[in-house]
């Protein structure tokens, strides 16, 4: 709803409250997904800016004279007062206007001739009949080209056929976005054109049975037609060098089989042929994977606060990618799984054309998804594509999350898709977007909280006492913090807050050490990160949904993703993020920081029929000084690298948004141009540490909000210095302290009284070993009488343990009948690791394992 200076009415249908395909059950969101009015308990008002006008500014500020706004004569209604509201026609690949985008361009060419036009209106392209089994509703059939200046820029004509069992039942539909004009003078255009109605033998589907193959793996091709009683189908296979590898002429339905041992790019050139004519064609690409090698030269690794590819930095200047025909799209499957990878929708010479772009416009690295098994073989070849342009590969991976777990998964689909041995990956992403939600949601980690409260207080009522705040209980277990606490917090539940934040550092520390252990047993090469930063780090309206903090589990990530979606377009307001890179150098020991999103918005907030192509573009200055701005903070600032929010432009249905940094026909919007000019300018700008001048130091304990309100007051004045060539350095109350210098006080700055868990002390255990048998933390083992184990554990939070002396830690060992305790091998500082062995003569049913200094 746009506001004005006069009174609008305005009737909004339950159909324009759709539900974004983001809900955590996974049952909700999607095409047709939206308001049942009858489930309706509460609604609110709330105001939204569409536009980021004010360039001085971040997102999140205000801007302006303050205003006035009027909400009157609120009604529902239903029944026969309800005005009918006719939504239109979902037509794939012509209606909304979502699936259409006009361009400039000189000339049309088809079969048999050229014209010359001034613009053309084109589809996106969609399911084009790839692949033996395709069972795509209809098939996409480009009829004409649109060129300027000896560039294709997509198609300025097409057919659509409908399969019968389809929702239009076989139909034909033909698009020509041409002037009238121009066609008019093109006879040949036409009649191609009117043959598409013409009942002749054409392909529902021919191609290989998948994208990707291992050397050896035989290949199976074929086609299925309709209309072809006495046809036959001629299957040409090509390598990249458009040498024939094999031919063979079979009939619609069957198939042949071959095997290519040679890893490479390949074209299947399929035609339909009755009667001496060719009535169709399909020409579909694959490729046989190249397992190769991955050694110290050709891996991405990261290594004393930088990136490297052998012997030389490596930096990131990187797109979250989905095709550019995922515009206009549903992004999920009603699976779950990438739209843009079913098998039916994957398109790898449009993908090839997206990644020859961006190798033209120096950016060298892609973010993207990988959900299902059924993915894998679109993965692999994507993958493989990659590497030819010289596109390194960061991958979201399902069954990685960090509070869930899902070992199988992980490992079939890394297995699957040869993700071990592809040269092209650069690092998994381990968790997308992370945060823990409201309170509702976070009552499912009650079970787990109580246990900590005992484990490390002696008793949830012990711990409650010494923190002074009893939270509510519900099924008989103490509830965390509540959103109002953090919303509008008060001193009294400070430490109560500061508890809870300390044991999700802990439970999300061991749930990313059991995700990156499984996946090093598949892929030891890898680097490991999370997308963190819900709304971008920072941004302390997100501070009740308790985002993660940038601490928790740092250890176990060889990079860390912030997201800069509360950033400003000016060099202050951009700077402020160089806050947010020296917290998370500080919590891992100066490990690189990689923005993995950022940026802003053409359009946002329309259903399909509402989104207009030209409204979008008159933000493009905008979008243009904000990457700008962003690449020059990358190179100046502690950053190591970023990824941009996102590649394709036009209409994203999910979010109901365009950030596309392309247009949809591979014209560089000059978002893109902007990274390309400053790619150099990163690279030579990847220096750490940096010379600092002046100490902020960061107390998380005082912080209700956390990270949020810290940045709030501390950001701009870290950016300021930034602007002046001086650089911050960031620390903590406990950096530089060792066990022996350390004055003890207990987690949210309350007095230590010997019990529960110390400020800036803190452990891991990574793993318990006997002879040939081991744990990560607990479990059973049935050693010997006099069998040694060794236990190592690391060290997570800044204050060194030294393992001789005054202040030395040490292993304590519980059992049945008493306890003994053992030295450490080593002192041991943050992140780092250290080793205690004994020896248990009996066979005790139960032992514990506690550090103690």
């Amino acid at each position: 709803i746009s506001l004005s200076d006069e009174w609008q009415t305005y009737i909004i249908s339950p159909r324009d409250f759709g539900m974004w395909d983001n809900s955590r059950d996974g049952k909700r969101g999607g095409s047709g997904d939206s308001l049942d009015p009858a489930s309706l308990a509460s609604f609110e008002f709330a105001i939204m800016s569409t536009v980021q006008e004010e360039e001085d500014y971040p997102a999140t500020t205000p801007t302006g004279k303050p205003q006035d706004i009027y909400i009157g004569a609120v009604k529902l209604i239903s029944g026969g007062d309800l005005p009918e509201i006719k939504e239109p026609m979902d037509m794939p690949a012509f209606f909304p206007a979502i699936h259409m985008y006009r361009c400039s361009a000189d000339t049309v060419t088809f079969e048999g001739g050229s014209i010359s036009v001034t613009e053309c209106v084109m589809p996106f392209f969609r399911n084009q009949g790839y692949g033996l089994d395709n069972g795509g509703a209809f098939r996409q059939v480009p009829l004409a080209r649109c060129m300027e200046k000896g560039r294709e820029k997509g198609m300025a004509a097409q057919a659509i056929y409908h399969r019968e069992d389809s929702a239009f039942h076989g139909g034909t539909w033909v698009f020509a976005g041409i002037d009238p004009a121009a066609l008019a003078g093109a006879p040949a255009l036409v009649d191609l054109l009117a043959d598409c109605f013409t009942d002749r033998p054409r392909f529902l589907c021919a191609g290989t049975d998948r994208f990707s193959y291992l050397p050896g793996e035989t290949v199976t091709v074929g086609a299925k037609a309709s209309g072809a009683d006495g046809a036959s189908v001629n299957i040409l296979i090509k390598d990249e060098p458009w040498t024939p590898v094999f031919t063979r002429t079979v009939r619609p339905g069957e198939t042949a089989s071959l095997t290519l041992s040679e890893p490479g790019f390949y074209t299947a050139e399929i035609t339909l042929e009755k009667d001496g004519q060719v009535t169709d064609r399909i020409s579909q690409d694959f490729s046989v994977f190249d397992p190769g090698s991955r050694s110290w030269e050709n891996i991405i690794r990261s290594e004393e606060g930088h990136l490297w590819c052998g012997d030389e930095k490596w930096v990131p200047v990187g797109v979250n990618y989905w095709p550019m025909y995922a515009a206009g799209v549903p992004l999920r499957t009603e699976e779950g799984g990438g739209a843009w990878l079913a098998a039916d929708e994957y398109l790898p010479d449009r993908i090839e054309a997206d990644l020859r772009l961006l190798s033209d416009m120096d950016i060298n690295a892609v973010s993207t998804q990988y959900l299902r098994l059924s993915e894998a073989p679109q993965i692999r070849d994507f993958v493989e594509r990659c590497e030819k342009y010289g596109i390194r590969v960061h991958l979201f991976l399902e069954g990685c999350h960090p509070l869930d777990v899902r070992e199988e998964t992980a490992a079939a689909l890394v297995k699957a898709a040869s993700l071990g041995q592809a040269r092209a990956m650069f690092c998994y992403d381990l968790g997308w977007e992370v945060s823990l939600g409201g309170e509702d949601i976070r009552r499912a980690l009650n079970g787990q909280w109580n246990r900590w409260l005992t484990r490390e207080y002696g008793s949830p009522e012990t711990a409650l006492t010494l923190l002074g705040y009893t939270p509510s209980i519900t099924g008989g277990l103490y509830n965390g913090p509540t959103d109002m606490q953090i919303r509008q917090p008060d001193k009294k539940s400070l430490p109560f807050i500061a508890a809870y934040r300390r044991f999700l550092d802990d439970l999300i520390g061991k749930g990313l050490q059991k995700s990156v252990r499984n996946l090093r047993k598949y892929d030891p090469w890898t680097c490991m990160g999370l997308r963190n930063g819900a709304g971008g780090n920072g941004t302390v309206v997100y501070a009740h949904i308790f985002p993660y903090d940038m601490k928790a589990g740092a250890r176990h990530l060889d990079i860390l993703c912030p997201e800069g979606y509360n950033l400003g377009a000016t060099s202050l307001y951009m700077g402020m993020g160089e806050l947010t890179n020296l917290q998370c150098r500080l919590v891992s020991g100066g490990k690189p920081v990689v923005w993995i999103e950022y940026g802003v918005h053409l359009f946002i907030g329309s259903t399909p029929r509402g989104y207009r192509q030209e409204d979008a573009l008159k933000k493009l200055q905008y979008q243009t000084n904000y990457y700008r701005t962003m690449a020059d903070f990358v190179a100046r600032s502690s950053a190591t690298g970023s990824f941009a929010w996102w590649y394709p432009g036009g209409y994203r249905i999910d979010e109901r948004s365009d950030y596309g940094i392309a247009e949809p026909d591979l014209t560089p919007r000059g978002a893109l141009t902007a990274l390309s000019d400053r790619a150099a300018d990163q690279l030579a700008g990847d220096v750490w540490p940096r010379d600092a001048e002046e100490t902020l130091v960061y107390d998380r304990d005082l912080y209700a909000k956390g990270y949020g309100d810290f940045f709030e007051k501390n950001a701009r004045r870290v950016s300021e210095r930034l602007q002046e060539g001086k650089y911050t350095r960031l620390a903590t109350p406990g950096t530089g302290l060792t066990t022996r210098t350390l004055k003890p006080e207990g987690v949210g700055n309350i007095p230590y009284r010997g019990i529960g868990p110390v400020k800036y002390l803190d452990s891991e255990i990574d793993s318990i070993r006997c002879g040939s048998e081991s744990l990560m933390e607990s479990g059973t083992l049935r050693p010997r009488p006099g069998a040694r184990f060794t236990v190592t554990m690391a060290n997570t939070d800044e204050c060194l343990w030294e393992n001789e002396g005054e202040g030395r830690v040490r292993l304590r060992v519980s059992r049945d009948g008493g306890e003994d305790y053992f030295p450490l091998d080593r002192r041991c500082g943050y992140l780092e690791t250290a080793s205690a062995s004994f020896v248990l003569k009996d066979r005790p049913s139960t032992v514990r394992l506690r550090l103690v200094a």
